[in-house]
Order: C-alpha cells, then structure tokens, then sequence
C-alpha cells in the first residue's frame, strides 16, 4: 500500500503489547469497535479473529474474509487451556465466554461473509445463522484496485 497511512487501534500504545498481545484479548473487540470507519463506502476486513466486527453504517458495504474462527474460544478451548492451573483456566474461560458471545455479534455485522474452505464455512454458518460465500480470490491493490476471482 505504499505511502498510505496506517492507522492503529489503541492497543499498539499499551505496555508488552507487542509481545504479550495475547494478555489484551478481552479488550480487542473494544478495540475494533472504536476504529473509525465512517469516511469509506467499501470495508473489507480479513478476519481470523476480532476484525469482522468493526461499526459500520447504512450506506457502507462491508465484506469480511473469514480465515479462521477465533478457535481457542472455539472448538479448541480445552486444548488451549490444558496447561494452565486452576485460577487462570477459570479467568480464561470467563474471558472466552465473553468472547465467544462478542463473536456471535460480530458474525452477523459484515454485509457479506466470505470462507477459504467449506469447514470454515459451516463453523461460520453455525455462529451466524446465515449464508456464507466460499471462494479463493486474488485482491489487486493497484490504483485501479478489483477483487479477482481465481481460476
């Protein structure tokens, strides 16, 4: 992208977030709410965790590019947690409950979702209740940007 600006969520300023961003999880979702997306028509968000549930309005369209659901809230939960003792295994459940219910939510804010693969797509279509697109795409960011279907 060249010259353009990037702009950051307040979580870049916050103390270890580089290195500990794992520690922030509970406030992403606050994160991604505040970005102001009010002076763009088109969001496309690519999402394997918090991303899809950026505010929109009326007259944005918003297309998100789901990887991954966020998976250690997920179906992996037990596997992510096996580890810890018993006091941070339950603060981390209370944490992934909130999540999880966060996530629901925000499956449902893009105007359109779009999956890489068919398992992703029946996960999305169980959290959001709606129809999913599944396709392979190849994004040009040249001045006159498209979205091209792959062959």
């Amino acid at each position: 992208m060249g010259d353009k600006a990037v702009h950051t969520s307040f979580l870049q300023k916050m103390p270890f977030a580089q290195k500990n961003y794992r520690f922030y999880l509970p406030l992403m979702p606050l994160a991604t709410e505040q970005m102001d997306l009010s002076g763009y028509e088109l969001i496309i968000s690519s999402c394997h965790a918090v991303s899809k549930g950026v505010l929109t309005g009326p007259d944005q369209l918003h297309i998100s590019y789901i990887h991954t659901p966020i998976r250690y809230a997920w179906d992996m939960q037990h596997e992510y947690l096996s580890g810890l003792g018993a006091v941070r295994a339950a603060l981390a459940r209370l944490v992934l409950h909130y999540i999880r219910s966060w996530d629901v939510i925000a499956a449902n804010r893009p105007d359109r979702l779009i999956t890489n693969s068919k398992f992703i797509a029946r996960f999305m279509i169980g959290c959001s209740k709606r129809s999913i697109w599944r396709g392979h795409f190849r994004i040009s960011t040249s001045s006159r940007a498209s979205i091209l279907p792959t062959r």
